[in-house]
């Protein structure tokens, strides 16, 4: 038996894609979904849209988020599913979200005999396996669990499946195996090349990364327009799932085009049976993916001015700007904004 954890479109992805890559079938595999209603209506439906596409039909879905708070909550569906599971022996569990408590808490008992981490997008970049931060919180977590018969330790000797580099942030004992959407590059090879720019939606002020990030999409909007030398009439808005209405509302009002995709972008080609080449954006993981997936992929990555940044966004930004600077990749270009106002 083969277990699947995700929380998100992406994750659900590369979890096909590593599933694919070691040849184990869709009718070997259960998905656990954590529905994680808190981020996103859209998510769940993303998700199913995602395994019905693929013909995994083999699904549990629990309505938690993943953290500790939701994991007491909902501690009797957890245990039932642990206890269901458990009847089975477990080949291989895939995490799609690392930092998943209710993951763990079935997976330590599962004792499964491989553990496979698979590409989260940009949060993958905050793992850290060799100097892993443990603070008094985090203990206090790990106690109030054990109190409820739950251990939530990061599991040991993984494998992580991804398209990042994090070698370095590694434990001896972890290995890391390259994510390089074989299975999804090649059913979009044979398409043509969509001559509209598409400019990739982020919920910045919805994550809490910035105070409000309506103007400041305006401006990024009006800079690829100037960068490009192209018309609004060219452009095409994909929103993010979190993003809201009325900020979706205001792009349309300004002019251009705006698209909430029941499914993940990185399937965009699929479905519609065109390759995105033109690609804008402040940062996303899709990025990274895409850089992957299209060979032929521009992407404008526009860099936020740090001083409207807040805080504790800061450094998790910064990391993500320099991690494209450090693939030096010719189609991924970094291109500070002109006005943030």
């Amino acid at each position: 038996m083969n277990l699947s954890f995700v929380e998100s479109p992406l994750q659900a992805i590369n979890a096909i894609e590593y599933l694919n890559a070691n040849h184990i079938k869709s009718t070997q595999c259960t998905f656990v979904v954590f529905s994680n209603p808190s981020v996103s209506s859209s998510n769940l439906q993303q998700i199913k849209y995602v395994l019905n596409l693929f013909n995994y039909s083999n699904c549990v879905t629990l309505d938690l988020d993943g953290g500790l708070k939701d994991l007491i909550k909902s501690r009797n569906k957890v245990i039932a599913l642990k206890k269901s599971l458990s009847k089975h022996a477990v080949k291989t569990c895939i995490l799609g979200e690392y930092r998943s408590l209710a993951a763990r808490a079935i997976i330590s008992q599962l004792k499964p005999l491989t553990t496979v981490v698979v590409d989260d997008g940009n949060a993958t970049l905050r793992i850290n396996r060799v100097c892993p931060v443990t603070t008094l919180a985090d203990k206090a977590k790990r106690l109030l669990a054990k109190l409820f018969g739950f251990s939530i330790a990061p599991p040991s000797n993984i494998t992580f499946f991804s398209v990042y580099d994090i070698n370095e942030k590694l434990a001896y004992d972890d290995s890391l195996l390259k994510n390089s959407y074989y299975f999804l590059k090649n059913k979009m090879a044979k398409y043509s090349d969509s001559q509209k720019i598409f400019i990739i939606g982020s919920p910045l002020e919805a994550a809490g990364v910035v105070e409000q990030d309506l103007n400041l999409t305006l401006t990024l909007i009006k800079q690829a327009i100037v960068d490009n030398l192209t018309s609004k009439a060219q452009l095409v808005y994909i929103s993010h799932r979190r993003e809201s209405t009325t900020k979706k509302a205001a792009i349309s009002n300004f002019g251009v085009k705006v698209l909430s995709l029941p499914y993940p972008f990185e399937l965009y080609a699929l479905i519609n049976q065109v390759n995105t080449v033109k690609i804008c954006g402040f940062y996303s993981s899709l990025f990274t993916n895409l850089l992957t997936l299209n060979n032929n992929i521009k992407i404008t990555s526009y860099q936020i001015t740090p001083q409207i940044i807040k805080p504790e966004y800061l450094d998790f930004v910064n990391n993500v700007y320099e991690n494209y600077k450090n693939l030096s990749d010719p189609r991924l270009v970094i291109i500070p904004l002109v006005s943030n106002d």
